[in-house]
């Protein structure tokens, strides 16, 4: 798995959880044919998260923080591995969860009153 930088591999995850949070890991798209979401955002939108983060931490470029992401990966893997223990981490994940669904319950909830506004007369 991507290691995003001196964040580590508990950056990375918890990058994964927020995004997510905001789109269901199994979506599928034209627009990222043939990848499932979930493998989109390991391989391209986690890494241009981890770059922008790095970029806004050390107020440098993108280029900079490009280089600076692979440069330290190794050291932030090390420094902030995952362990099956660390409560943060899964406070976060299960806030993630938990707004995620309330999330989309409500966008359904609007939808489902916009259609039948359409249909009550």
């Amino acid at each position: 798995m991507f290691c995003a930088n001196s964040y580590g591999d508990v950056g990375t995850s918890v990058i994964m959880s927020t995004l997510y949070r905001l789109y269901i890991p199994d979506t599928q798209s034209k627009a990222i044919a043939p990848f499932r979401y979930s493998t989109f955002a390991a391989l391209v939108i986690v890494p241009f998260v981890a770059i922008r983060l790095i970029s806004e931490d050390l107020g440098c470029t993108t280029d900079q923080a490009y280089r600076t992401l692979f440069s330290s990966s190794d050291v932030g893997a090390a420094i902030h591995p995952t362990t099956d223990n660390d409560d943060e981490i899964e406070d976060i994940h299960e806030r993630n969860w938990r707004l995620g669904n309330k999330e989309r319950a409500q966008v359904s909830f609007l939808i489902y009153l916009g259609l039948s506004s359409f249909t009550c007369t």
